[in-house]
């Protein structure tokens, strides 16, 4: 299973997934989290931050780009 595929099961069981302090966090409703889920989310934490640390810097640099674009073009005349 994909990483993103695993990611998207949790979030369909109510398994949340976030950083605190740089620390990997889950957070689920009790009886949310299966037994297999548990071991998958051990086996794959590295895995897991990777993905989530290159989906946040590609979104950083999605909004930077886009606050660049929104300022030149509020600067430059038609």
């Amino acid at each position: 299973m994909t990483i993103e595929r695993f990611i998207e099961s949790l979030e369909e069981a109510g398994v949340t997934l976030y950083f605190e302090n740089e620390k990997l966090r889950v957070r689920a409703a009790e009886g949310a989290l299966t037994a297999e889920m548990r071991e998958q989310l051990k086996l794959r934490r590295d895995e897991l931050i990777e993905f989530m640390i290159d989906q946040r810097d590609t979104a950083n640099a999605s909004m930077v780009v886009h606050q660049i674009f929104e300022a030149y073009t509020v600067k430059c005349p038609n």
